[in-house]
Formats: C-alpha cells, sequence, structure tokens
C-alpha cells in the first residue's frame, strides 16, 4: 500500500483499484479461512419448507420496497432462495 489511507480519502473507483490485501487493511475484513463449497443441487419439496420460503420471500420483498418481480425473476428469485436456504440448512445438519 501506498502511504496511509483512510476510506474518506479514497473515492469508490480509486478503492476498487487497491489490492485485494489493501482492501482489507483498509476496512478491517478478514478473508474466510473455512470456507466451504455451495451445493446447489440439494433438493426438497415439503410444505413446511414451501411456507418457509415464502415467508421469506414475501419479508425479502418488503425490506427491498421496490415493485414486485416479473414471472420469471420472482421465479428465480425463489429458487435461488430455495438452493440458498437447503445448502445453509443441511451445512449445518452435517
Amino acid at each position: 500500500m501506498h502511504g496511509e489511507f483512510n476510506l474518506g480519502d479514497l473515492s469508490l473507483e480509486n478503492f476498487q483499484n487497491l489490492s485485494f490485501e489493501d482492501q482489507n487493511k483498509l476496512t478491517g475484513a478478514k478473508a474466510l479461512i473455512r470456507a466451504r463449497p455451495f451445493n446447489p443441487h440439494l433438493i426438497a419439496d415439503t410444505k413446511q419448507l414451501n411456507d418457509f420460503l415464502d415467508t421469506l420471500a414475501t419479508e425479502i420483498e418488503k425490506q427491498e420496497a421496490r415493485k414486485r418481480r416479473s414471472g420469471h425473476a420472482a421465479t428465480a428469485f425463489r429458487a435461488a432462495l430455495r438452493a440458498l436456504v437447503l445448502d445453509l440448512f443441511f451445512s449445518a445438519e452435517g
């Protein structure tokens, strides 16, 4: 890193041009040491899971404060939520 910086001295473009290590030094971020692979291939289809995903999607959409997604975008969003939730659930079980 060239000299001492604080985040207030950097534009977003200049920050993005820094090396990953220098960005970490400035922000105090730490790299994940125990990262695990994401498994998007888990499948489950139960009423409880579907109810949970509906509630989760509704809450996220409320927080976004935006117009509803189109049919294809809504389907893709819910599929992504399903994959993330299942991956997190099964990783916690293992």
